[in-house]
């Protein structure tokens, strides 16, 4: 059981004009000062006896100044008891958070859940899926049932090692963990549920920027080819809106709520966002035209995650001859990279995306370096 005391004490580093001090009971956890809770009263040094650790009688208020002192002190003791009687473990951090007044027992697990069944219909399904993996790797780890105090630096750094020893991790996967905790620690903040923020005391894992990775234009016609084949319903239906992906720059949260009835007004597709909420709008090239039209016969039959797609797509990849394990992401970044080798600037590719300039730029910087790879090769035949 840890060894919880508190000490009345004047903050004599704090000392005023008026040469009063501020009034204060120290908390101390296994003998290491960890906090002061004031009392927004001050008194003169000479008024404090440091031995008997109380207010002099020399004070005018010397007698309610104590009573407070000895009452306060009796509240916290209490506090502490009967979370050790319930075998809580307190540390410095969950110490603070009682003594404020927040209760260390609130479920972090509980939270998160109520979060992720807030998030229906604003977030993707994607998107509430992959926080509910995450919710499930800490109930694996820690329980079913663990509380926000329970996450706390020495939690951190146990559960990124327990994360890095599973060779499947990689660093961004252990980076998507921590920010999911993040997310539900600032949304309980933001309600007043809990306050408390153990990763500002952390190094968490960075998240690195990976190479981005598309099709070939001819392997997106290669693509197109399948339409000549006999297709399941749901190949089918993958292929078409994985096309459009590669025709529009849409991502497969925006596939999944497309709808052509809806999005598709005066030969152009108009949509906002699900990620960004920000407004797409496009003209309809042939090939896109096609596209739409056969999606709808097939629009409302499925409502896949990006994991079945993903799924589905390898397969696609297969029958189609192409030698890469395609993604989801794939069809939004192949229409990036084939705006760029069109000659199609910066600002309007941003533009088509919903996305800023800077963002579009590692596309530009890659056909750049393609070009130049290629005009090597015509510099060494001349």
């Amino acid at each position: 059981m840890e060894d919880v005391k508190f000490i009345p004490a004047l903050r004599k580093d704090d000392i005023n004009k008026q040469g009063t001090s501020a009034l204060v009971i120290k908390v101390f956890l296994n003998n290491k000062l960890i906090t002061m809770e004031g009392f927004k009263k001050r008194l003169a040094p000479v008024d404090f006896d440091d031995d008997f650790r109380q207010v002099k009688k020399s004070h005018p208020n010397y007698i309610y100044l104590n009573k407070l002192l000895k009452q306060r002190i009796s509240e916290l003791e209490n506090m502490v008891l009967e979370k050790q009687l319930l075998k809580f473990r307190l540390t410095k951090d969950k110490l603070k958070q009682l003594i404020k007044g927040f209760d260390i027992g609130v479920s972090f697990s509980h939270y998160a859940k109520d979060m992720l069944k807030s998030m229906k219909g604003k977030y993707s399904d994607e998107t509430i899926d992959t926080y509910q993996t995450e919710l499930d790797k800490i109930h694996l780890f820690a329980g079913s049932d663990i509380s926000f105090a329970d996450i706390d630096v020495r939690f951190l750094r146990k559960y990124e090692e327990h994360l890095r020893k599973n060779t499947v991790n990689s660093n961004n996967t252990i980076h998507k963990a921590f920010k999911f905790m993040k997310r539900t620690f600032n949304a309980a903040n933001k309600e007043g549920v809990f306050k408390g923020y153990p990763f500002g005391d952390y190094d968490c894992p960075k998240y690195q920027e990976v190479d981005k990775e598309w099709l070939e234009w001819s392997e997106v016609q290669k693509l197109h080819s399948l339409f000549n084949a006999e297709l399941t319903k749901p190949i089918y239906y993958v292929l078409v809106h994985f096309l459009i992906g590669c025709h529009s720059g849409l991502r497969v949260s925006d596939w999944i709520q497309f709808n052509p009835f809806k999005h598709i007004k005066n030969d152009r597709l108009i949509l906002r966002a699900k990620k960004n909420d920000e407004l797409v709008s496009l003209t309809i090239s042939p090939q896109l035209k096609d596209l739409l039209n056969r999606s709808k016969f097939i629009f409302d039959h499925y409502k896949y995650t990006g994991k079945t797609f993903n799924v589905y797509l390898k397969y696609i990849a297969g029958i189609a001859g192409i030698q890469k394990s395609i993604t989801t992401h794939w069809g939004r970044h192949t229409f990036s990279v084939h705006c760029a080798e069109t000659g199609i600037s910066k600002e309007t590719t941003a533009e088509l995306m919903g996305v800023t300039v800077e963002t579009v730029e590692y596309y530009y910087k890659v056909t750049n370096r393609k070009i130049d790879k290629e005009f090597e090769l015509f510099s060494k035949v001349g």
